[in-house]
């Protein structure tokens, strides 16, 4: 049987470039359309192959047509090119006001009419496999999970207009149906002018073999269909409501379907997803946190385990010498993951600059606002703050200065037990004193704050705790220019710790119990910085499904 004569695309990397190795391992012949040759110098895998003459590689950029005709010549002097795989994706960069933009934004579809302008009008006519993906044309977007479409909308929106260009072309020369009243047409930005008549391009109906490939988000992960310990991917024609799938995945798909199954598979769009989700891999793996008020404590805790999970974390600071000596920190700030932002909460340009220095790392996933201020002690009043009305107004002050072009990021702000006279009722009776007295000024404040967060959330307001002062909300403080209107902040976390400590963290010491935490009123005396910081770190990053739209109320 003769071997399978192969011409990539796009195989430096990534789906085709594992979709080729495998073609090879096969004893497949495969040449490689590329700009750059010495992508593979270091690549011994590749050097066996071109030196055994399995693997030839021609330099040229398939933007080029003539380039990709000398490809199809070069591929020739194996035999008839049985297969072109086109993954071309470009290397993709970040615009605050784009999300993921690449050049130029109509690559994938310009590519593709090159392919149809000069694929050999031969017969038999090579097969053809397109890497696409999930959520491109309205009706595909609409059958994405939730949790997934402002991603899609806004962080993949130029290159899914770019590959939805390219669909629309291998259905124009497929002679497939394309769904003009519910999709619409690619723009001519995209498509170019009167394209149909583009010279050389093929006739509709005259694409006989294809194959369109429409995976999820993508992944680094393992193939887990050689993995008989897990569950593979899941392949249909049909939308699959599904978050990722490995790109070693896609490619083991690809090479199974022409290999095994191109009589089966031949001519669909076939979508694939893991059959479970990778949710948390996701959030670790791009985690973008704007942090207010995290120079030390409960902040500083839940910013370093940020970190450590991968995230990249901007600090609001007044004075960024606090980390100074701080080596934890420093390592974070020289490889980028730290950013250290100069100013102060209570000025509304500082917060608006802060969000626009984090956003340059992507769209914000996460406002983490611990403002507490340094407390002093008074014989007549116990412990104060300055201003009395610092927390409220903080956080006023970030979300009247919250990007509105993109998604909208998780919240998390930090109160305390005690404050309302529902909650105070509910505190232990030694612990009533102390708060009543020593600690009324501070929690008048974290009442502001919590009165803010309910107003823009839509959450109902306990009349019997009455409102806030002017001294505390400002006068016409609903009215603020930019507040959230009710019920438009969809994404909130109040937790509530009881009296803080600074011990150790009892979550992740398996010889002492941990902390409790729940919605409902706990009765409890302490908890310790540190297993606040657990609890907010774990529920962001595992379970926030869980803990979405609450107020958790946290004590040993």
């Amino acid at each position: 049987m003769p071997s399978l004569n192969v011409l990539t695309i796009g195989a430096s990397k990534n789906i085709g470039y594992y979709s080729a190795i495998r073609f090879l391992n096969s004893g497949a012949t495969v040449t490689f359309l590329l700009r750059d040759l010495s992508v593979f110098d270091a690549d011994e895998t590749i050097r066996q192959y071109v030196k055994s003459r399995k693997a030839q590689l021609f330099k040229g950029d398939a933007l080029v047509e003539n380039d990709l005709k000398g490809a199809w010549r070069e591929a020739a002097k194996f035999g008839p090119v049985d297969l072109l795989l086109s993954s071309v994706g470009g290397t993709p960069s970040f615009s605050p006001t784009k999300g993921i933009v690449i050049k130029p934004a109509n690559l994938v579809t310009q590519v593709m009419f090159n392919i149809m302008m000069t694929m050999p009008r031969t017969e038999p006519q090579p097969r053809f496999v397109a890497i696409s993906t999930a959520g491109l044309t309205n009706t595909a977007y609409a059958a994405l999970p939730l949790p997934l479409k402002p991603l899609y909308a806004y962080l993949l929106d130029v290159p899914r207009k770019d590959k939805e260009g390219a669909e629309r072309v291998i259905s124009h020369c497929a002679g497939w149906k394309w769904n003009t009243e519910k999709d619409g047409e690619p723009s001519d930005d995209i498509m170019g002018v009167d394209w149909r008549n583009r010279p050389g391009l093929l006739a509709p109906g005259s694409l006989k073999s294809v194959l369109v490939v429409r995976p999820p988000l993508l992944t680094d992960g393992e193939c887990l269909a050689e993995n008989t310990e897990k569950k593979g991917y899941r392949v249909s024609v049909d939308e699959l409501k599904g978050y990722t799938v490995s790109r070693k995945d896609v490619a083991h798909f690809v090479v199974d379907a022409v290999l095994n199954k191109w009589s089966e598979l031949e001519t669909p769009l076939v979508h694939l997803n893991s059959p479970f989700l990778i949710t948390t891999g996701i959030i670790i793996m791009s985690l973008n946190v704007l942090a207010i008020g995290a120079s030390r404590n409960i902040g500083y805790y839940s910013a370093i385990r940020f970190l450590n999970s991968g995230a990249t974390v901007t600090f609001l600071l007044r004075s960024p010498a606090a980390f100074d000596s701080d080596e934890v920190i420093q390592k974070y700030v020289k490889s980028g993951k730290a950013r250290l932002i100069k100013g102060d909460a209570l000025v509304e340009d500082d917060v608006q600059a802060s969000w626009s220095e984090a956003v340059k790392c992507g769209p914000i996933d996460l406002l983490l606002c611990t403002v507490g201020g340094t407390p002093e002690f008074t014989f007549t009043k116990g412990f104060i703050i300055k201003p009395a009305n610092l927390v409220t107004q903080a956080l006023i002050n970030a979300l009247i200065t919250m990007p509105q072009t993109q998604p909208q990021p998780r919240i998390i702000t930090v109160s305390s037990i005690g404050l309302t006279k529902t909650s105070h009722a509910a505190l232990p009776l030694l612990m009533k004193p102390l708060y009543g007295r020593f600690l009324e000024v501070p929690h008048r404040d974290k009442v502001g704050s919590e009165r803010v967060i309910f107003h823009c959330a839509g959450w109902q307001w306990n009349t019997e705790d009455g409102e806030p002062g002017d001294d505390i909300m400002g006068t016409n403080w609903k009215q603020r220019e930019g507040l959230p209107a009710p019920g438009s902040l969809k994404s909130v976390l109040v937790v509530r710790p009881a009296l803080l400590t600074d011990g150790e963290c009892r979550a992740e010491n398996s010889k002492k119990a941990g902390y409790r935490a729940s919605e409902d009123e706990l009765g409890g005396y302490t908890v310790s910085r540190k297993d606040v910081a657990h609890f907010i770190a774990d529920a962001v990053l595992n379970k926030w499904s869980e803990h979405e739209n609450k107020v958790i109320n946290i004590a040993y």
